[in-house]
């Protein structure tokens, strides 16, 4: 293995967003999107799990057919099916998520956002 080897880079550190995070919280940070392992207060470090299947928490009214584009609404802290006013392309969603479902099973992309 070459030397300069750091990690898979699955998860990483990054330090928590305003009003820090909890255990599961979605999040925002420059181009990382990814899902908070345990809670962190503003500013401190938390690792995030930027790749797997997660559940999300889905705007109201929004749907989602297996497959689907997800974004990310840092506004409002939910997955959209809207790609305009600066929401993020994380993944896509492996269940059907209907209107009335507060929760999306999304698959995330784990790329830089």
């Amino acid at each position: 293995m070459a030397k300069n080897y750091l990690h898979e880079g699955w998860t990483i550190e990054v330090p928590a967003p305003t009003g820090g995070v909890h255990s599961g919280d979605p999040i925002l940070v420059g181009g990382f999107f990814g899902v908070a392992n345990y809670d962190a207060e503003q500013t401190l470090p938390v690792e995030i799990t930027l790749g797997g299947v997660w559940q999300l928490p889905k705007a109201a009214t929004v749907t989602f057919a297996v497959g689907a584009a997800v974004y990310f609404d840092a506004t409002a802290g939910n997955v959209t099916s809207v790609s305009t006013r600066g929401n993020k392309l994380i993944g896509a969603a492996t269940q059907y998520a209907g209107a009335s479902d507060a929760v999306a099973i999304v698959r995330l992309n784990g790329v830089s956002v």
